[in-house]
């Protein structure tokens, strides 16, 4: 009965010896390979040999009714279908029998096959540079022999934006399966395109299953003029951020960087989601106080020195009125003098008043210029910036 086995398999072929009925016995025994198959090995050596595709085995002498058998092991060809063997046998003496010293055996080459659960993986949008969740993929040998495995790889156009891993191993029995696992990282936007390529001894190798996914991405963009404001004042700004490949499914953080001293910005809403048309918001930078609202100190007199010369004077005072008290002088006569220190101290109030107050050390206020600031939005590890300019007066 004919025997099956997979592609690419190691096969073996007994050759049996035909019943010898005389005692002179069995010289030699030969076997012819059949074409496309590959010699591997024979057993027993050295009685056996293998040279030009014809394996000889010197027996010697072969008692009556014994047996020898030389075991032939080959490589299967690469395409299915039946191998014939056949061995022959010759002994020293006449043979009466001469037609049963040769044999054909026939062994027919199988060839597995295979199938993928799903036949085909979209990952969808993700964003640029970043790794999408794992998908699997059934890899089953749906044949009747052993499948033989030689490598598992992403191939395609795109093969640098898709990585695979996966448990199949050198080999799978008939009905058994594995999994592959795909991942999709983007390195670029819009339609990305690649296969799982699947390298092994089934019909149509290698087999592939198509990846597919889409890189998205985001902008921030402001199509206002330069605003011009006095210290104080706000300036308000459009910011724009559209999705760039396809929909762009996560939210954005904005910020501003480069903002000058006592300056603030706010957006009308923060975070914003792009989604497939892009979306838009408001920014507001604000200043703070002006020029001449927080002037300079009268020189020679640094403004934290203010508050200690006003508790100097009320201390002296102070001290005065007491010790007059104490000292039963008459008050009446120094209502004038009085009179003279509180009028001294209201007009250093005005003087300070007239300078801006009393200068706080350490109060910010924006300081007339132009500036640049720089406007981000920043999605997991994206981050993408413009510029908008604030000229205050």
């Amino acid at each position: 009965m004919p025997r099956v086995y997979p592609l690419q398999r190691e096969l073996e072929r007994r050759v049996l010896a035909c019943d010898i009925h005389f005692n002179r016995g069995l010289n030699r025994g030969c076997s012819l390979l059949p074409a496309g198959v590959t010699f591997v090995s024979v057993t027993p050596t050295p009685a056996c040999a293998h040279s030009a595709g014809v394996v000889t085995c010197n027996v010697g002498t072969l008692a009556s009714s014994a047996t020898f058998t030389a075991t032939i092991t080959v490589r299967a060809p690469g395409a299915p279908g039946t191998v014939s063997n056949r061995a022959t046998v010759a002994g020293g003496q006449a043979d009466p029998n001469a037609a049963n010293n040769s044999v054909t055996e026939n062994t027919t080459v199988a060839q597995p096959s295979t199938s993928f659960n799903p036949t085909s993986v979209d990952f969808g949008n993700q964003a640029l540079n970043s790794t999408s969740a794992g998908r699997g993929i059934v890899f089953t040998n749906t044949g009747s022999t052993t499948l033989f495995i030689s490598g598992i790889s992403i191939t395609g156009a795109n093969a640098g934006d898709f990585n695979q891993t996966n448990n199949c191993g050198v080999s799978l029995g008939p009905g058994a399966n594995c999994t592959i696992t795909g991942t999709f990282t983007p390195t670029g936007t819009g339609r990305r395109d690649a296969n799982v390529s699947v390298a092994s001894n089934a019909a149509g190798s290698p087999n592939t299953v198509p990846l597919t996914g889409t890189g998205v991405d985001f902008n921030v963009a402001s199509p206002t003029a330069p605003q011009t404001v006095s210290a104080g004042q706000s300036a308000q700004y459009t910011i724009n951020v559209p999705a760039l490949g396809g929909a762009f499914g996560n939210p954005v953080t904005l910020g501003c960087e480069g903002l000058p001293v006592g300056a603030a910005c706010q957006f009308a809403q923060n975070p914003v989601t792009p989604g497939s048309g892009g979306t838009s918001t408001s920014l507001t930078i604000s200043t703070t106080g002006t020029a001449s609202a927080f002037a300079p100190p009268v020189s020679g007199f640094p403004g934290w020195r203010w508050p200690l010369a006003w508790m100097a004077l009320l201390a002296a005072l102070l001290t005065t009125l007491l010790g007059l008290k104490l000292g039963g002088h008459n008050l009446r006569a120094w209502r004038p003098r009085v009179a003279l220190v509180l009028l001294v101290l209201a007009a250093a109030g005005g003087t300070v008043g007239c300078l801006g107050g009393f200068p706080a050390e350490g109060r910010d206020f924006t300081p007339p210029g132009s500036y640049s600031i720089r406007v981000t939005g920043t999605s997991g590890n994206l981050v993408r910036s413009t510029n908008v300019t604030l000229n205050v007066r």
